[in-house]
């Protein structure tokens, strides 16, 4: 088989795993509304209903600190009214890949879950402060960034796992050498055959080169230096599992095209600090 066909062929897998028998029943019922055209928001609230730890988290964020709702959020109609459709269906998509029944990889998940969450929430942070994009956007790139490993993760099991486990240190020269593809580029796919917005496609491309940002500075790819930067923040000097994102040659650069500096880095990160509980309740389930 040809480089060209090999590639074809994992991109059709990566772009049908929501098909897979492994996928939870709550996605494809998700997938299913959405897809169709006639279909209400009142469908999928009565999903979400049926999906204790789905439902949890949509209430959860619609009563967090970022959307700032003044009166308790206590129904998934309600939720669903202060997050918006597609924050719901992509929360739901994104929510329901996590899933397993494995303890031991149930556990490495709800790291990266918790990582993807405070990147999440840096990212609507970072956003803010920058002007250059809406905080909504900006969050939603920053949770799903890495959806690329979970989606590996769905089609190689502990395969995958185990191979991630070095973290940031050729994350990416590991997944191609050994499943034929890097996380970045399995995000991409699913993300666009799934139709998430292009700013957010072209941010999971591009999280391990943000300098794509300064060669192509349009529209598209507004989110993408947020969600770089906002990674950099929640990751510190951590390692482990959930950490992936090594440091951009052009960081300085990076940094000033947005207008952003080493205060303003520290300020963002003491935020994210004062956050950390209510972050804490989104993946502790």
């Amino acid at each position: 088989m040809s480089q060209a066909a090999e590639k074809k062929s994992i991109r059709e897998e990566i772009e049908g795993v929501l098909e897979l028998s492994t996928i939870p029943r709550t996605l494809k019922s998700v997938m299913d509304v959405v897809n169709d055209e006639d279909s209400s928001m009142g469908d999928l609230v009565r999903i979400i209903e049926g999906d204790p730890a789905l439902a949890s988290r949509v209430v959860a964020m619609a009563n967090s600190a970022f959307y700032g709702y003044r009166a308790p959020v206590k129904s998934i109609s309600k939720a669903t009214m202060v997050l918006g459709y597609e924050m719901v269906r992509n929360l739901a998509i994104t929510v329901s890949l996590f899933k397993c029944q494995n303890s031991r990889e149930a556990s490495m998940l709800k790291e990266l879950w918790r990582h993807s969450f405070t990147v999440a929430t840096a990212s609507s942070l970072v956003a803010e402060r920058t002007g250059i994009a809406k905080k909504g956007d900006a969050f939603l790139a920053g949770l799903v960034n890495d959806i690329g490993r979970v989606v590996l993760y769905q089609l190689y099991g502990i395969k995958y796992l185990e191979l991630a486990k070095s973290g940031c240190k050729g994350l990416l020269l590991k997944e191609f050498e050994r499943f034929g593809v890097t996380h970045p580029d399995a995000g991409a796919w699913f993300a666009e055959k799934n139709k998430f917005h292009e700013e957010t496609v072209m941010a999971i491309l591009h999280h391990h080169r943000p300098e794509a940002w300064l060669e192509d500075n349009s529209p598209v790819m507004e989110l993408t230096p947020i969600v770089y930067i906002a990674d950099r923040i929640a990751s510190g000097n951590k390692e482990g599992f959930a950490y992936d994102l090594a440091e951009s040659p052009r960081h300085g650069e990076i940094l000033s095209s947005v207008y952003i500096n080493d205060g303003d880095i520290a300020e963002i990160r003491t935020e994210l600090q004062t956050l950390e509980k209510s972050i804490i309740s989104y993946y502790s389930d």
